[in-house]
C-alpha cells in the first residue's frame, strides 16, 4: 500500500545544509523559496541557533497592548480586483462554509511566514533590524473586531496591489472554477483542502484593513476592502509600528464570537499552537513555541500528538502510525483503502 509519510528532522547538519544551500541561491531564488514556505518549517529553527532574532521581549508571558489610534490617510486610489480574485470573494463570502474558524489558521500561517522571511533577512545581514519577532492579536467585543499583526517583512504599496489584488495560488483559476462548481452552496472540502489564505477573513468579515509597512520603505499604506469589486489603498502618516503588517477584520453580526477572547485563544490552541513565533492575545502569550518532538514522551498525551498531526498535515483524519524519538516525530496518514 502507498502511503505518504510526514517527516520532521531535526538534525543540525540537515538543517545547516539546507539553509546553505538556500544562501547559495540568488536573492530572487531565496525569496521565492520563502514564499512557499509552510508553517512547519518553522520548527525545524526553533531548537538551533537561528532562533537569536526572537527578543527576550517576546518570550515574556505578557505584553501590554498598545491603544489603537485613528491614522491620517492621503493620496487614495481606488483600484479593481482581478477578474479571477472577484470571484473567489464571491465564492467566500456567499458560501455556507460552516468551520469560519479556519480564517484564523490562515491569518496566523501568513504571520508566520513574513516573520521567516524578516528572520532570515537578518540571518544574511540583508536588514540589520533583529528586534522581536512576534504575532499579536486584539479582540474587542464593543467594536466587533479582531486585529492581527505581526513584525514580519511588511509590504510595500506595490507588494499590497500584487499580494492581495490577485491569487497568486498556483492553479488558481482551475481551483476557484472547481470551487464555482460544487453543489448546493457548501464548500467546506474545498476550502478546506486548498485554504484560501488572506481571503478567508471574508468569511467572517464584511469590511477588512490592512495596514503594512516594509523596513525597505519609508512609508507605510493603508489596504480596505468590503470584499465586492474593489480596494482602496492610501498611503498613511504613522502606522504606530516600525516594520510589519496589521490586520484589522470589521466581523459581520453572526461573526461577532471571533470577538470574544476565549474563542480566539481556543482555536489559535488548536489550529496554530506550533507557531515558532510567540502568539500573544491581548498583551497574554498563549501558544506553545516548544517543539513536540523534544518534549519527553511520558509528557504527552494522545491528544497532543493528535492536534500536531492535524496542524501539519492540514486534515482531520486520523493518522495511522507514529514513531516519536527525540530528533524525530514521524507519522502515517491513512491509504485510500483504510478509509
Amino acid at each position: 500500500l502507498t502511503k505518504q509519510y510526514h517527516y520532521i528532522m531535526l538534525r543540525t547538519a540537515k538543517i545547516v545544509k539546507s539553509f546553505s544551500r538556500v544562501f547559495g541561491a540568488s536573492r530572487k531564488e531565496t525569496l521565492k523559496h520563502f514564499n512557499s514556505i509552510k508553517p512547519v518549517h518553522s520548527a525545524f529553527l526553533t531548537q538551533n541557533k537561528f532562533k537569536f532574532c526572537t527578543s527576550q521581549n517576546a518570550q515574556n508571558e505578557s505584553v501590554e497592548p498598545k491603544v489603537e489610534t485613528p491614522i491620517e490617510k492621503f493620496d487614495s486610489e481606488s483600484l479593481e480586483f482581478k477578474a479571477e480574485t472577484k470571484k473567489l470573494l464571491h465564492i467566500v463570502a456567499k458560501s455556507l462554509y460552516t468551520d469560519k474558524d479556519v480564517f484564523l489558521r490562515e491569518l496566523l500561517s501568513n504571520c508566520s511566514d513574513a516573520l521567516e522571511k524578516q528572520r532570515y533577512l537578518v540571518l544574511t545581514g540583508s536588514d540589520p533590524n533583529a528586534d522581536e519577532l512576534r504575532i499579536s492579536l486584539i479582540t474587542d467585543e464593543a467594536k466587533r473586531q479582531i486585529i492581527i499583526q505581526d513584525t514580519g517583512v511588511g509590504m510595500t504599496r506595490e507588494e499590497l496591489i500584487q499580494n492581495l489584488g490577485t491569487i497568486a495560488h498556483s492553479g488558481s483559476k482551475s481551483w476557484v472554477e472547481k470551487l464555482s462548481k460544487v453543489e448546493g452552496g457548501s464548500t467546506d472540502s474545498i476550502i478546506g483542502q486548498f485554504g484560501v489564505g488572506f481571503y478567508s477573513s471574508f468569511i467572517v468579515g464584511d469590511t477588512v484593513e490592512v495596514i503594512s509597512k516594509s523596513a525597505a520603505t519609508q512609508e507605510a499604506y493603508l489596504w480596505v476592502s468590503d470584499g465586492t469589486g474593489k480596494f482602496e489603498i492610501s498611503r498613511v502618516s504613522d502606522p504606530g509600528f516600525a516594520r510589519g503588517t496589521k490586520i484589522i477584520i470589521h466581523l459581520r453580526p453572526d461573526c461577532a464570537q471571533f470577538a470574544k477572547r476565549s474563542d480566539v485563544q481556543k482555536i489559535i490552541q488548536r489550529y496554530s499552537n506550533f507557531i515558532n513565533f510567540p502568539i500573544l492575545l491581548n498583551g497574554e502569550r498563549v501558544n506553545m513555541i516548544s517543539a513536540i518532538w523534544a518534549r519527553s514522551k511520558a509528557d504527552l498525551t494522545e491528544d497532543d500528538y493528535t492536534k500536531f498531526w492535524e496542524y501539519i498535515s492540514n486534515t482531520k483524519v486520523p493518522y495511522k502510525y507514529k514513531l516519536h524519538y527525540s530528533t524525530c516525530l514521524l507519522y502515517t496518514s491513512p491509504s485510500p483503502r483504510d478509509s
